[in-house]
């Protein structure tokens, strides 16, 4: 999502820096947030990592996937995988 589309009662984690924010009251439209907080989620979501946290191989091709959907969208294309 870009950053700007981000509910306003969202807490913005530390890695939005006042950088971005800067670029973004300066009209820049092309700054992402990629969520990965929601990155290992569903049925699955104990298969995505060896330990909880560090991922798998499955776990790198989940979030190649998620990161590779929103990169496509961003330059405008739209595909689903």
């Amino acid at each position: 999502m870009r950053i700007d589309e981000i509910d306003k009662n969202f807490s913005a984690p530390s890695v939005i820096t006042e950088p971005d924010m800067l670029f973004i009251a300066e009209g820049d439209k092309n700054v992402y947030f990629v969520d990965g907080e929601g990155m290992y989620s569903g049925i699955f979501a104990n298969s995505y990592t060896v330990d909880g946290v560090h991922p798998n191989d499955v776990g790198f091709m989940h979030m190649a996937e998620k990161i590779g959907t929103l990169l496509l969208h961003s330059l405008g294309f739209e595909f689903n995988i």
